[in-house]
């Protein structure tokens, strides 16, 4: 049987509402089957607790305080942490039931983005002093950021990309060096 393409498109969608859904810490019972690698699945890497849109404008947010340490037991529906929106500050809830293995981003940190990885989980039962955090993803820079961060020293680590699947801008270089002066 073919698959229409329209099919596709919704199925897409629909993908990515429950990956934002669980992102936001809300659970979605196909969500182990969607999203996670078969490594994962197979218990050899962690789930990946992600900072999470909790309002349709917000665009980064603070995380204030975490209410689990490294090495509690979570289960669904737990709260986490404590993250500030543009207008409040929510509580965090776990959409898996785990231990919280790593914690990347600390209490206090502000700007955190949307999708920037702040936790690691892994299933009960694993040993969560093992876990390995995955290595960056490469930055990517546009051949006029290059070119200033290049040409004033500054470290393009330091840049928040603003770009288009995270790419630094001409505007972000822009910007850091702004900050350094």
């Amino acid at each position: 049987r073919a698959i229409k393409p329209n099919h596709l498109t919704v199925q897409n969608r629909l993908v990515f509402q429950n990956e934002r859904q669980w992102t936001a810490g809300w659970t979605g019972s196909g969500f182990r089957h969607l999203f996670q690698s078969p490594s994962v699945c197979a218990g050899l890497a962690p789930l990946k607790v992600q900072m999470p849109a909790l309002s349709p404008t917000m665009e980064e947010g603070n995380l204030v305080k975490w209410l689990k340490k490294e090495g509690d037991e979570v289960a669904v529906g737990d709260a986490l942490c404590e993250i500030e929106t543009d207008k409040a500050v929510v509580v965090m809830e776990s959409s898996d039931d785990g231990i919280l293995a790593k914690i990347l981003v600390q209490e206090g940190s502000r700007g955190v983005r949307l999708g920037t990885l702040i936790a690691l989980m892994v299933s009960e039962g694993e040993d969560w002093k093992q876990v390995e955090i995955p290595a960056p993803k490469q930055l990517r820079l546009s051949p006029a950021a290059r070119h200033i961060l290049d040409t004033h020293g500054l470290d393009p680590h330091l840049a928040k990309a603003t770009g288009p699947r995270g790419l630094i801008t001409k505007e972000d270089a822009v910007k850091l060096l702004n900050q350094r002066d």
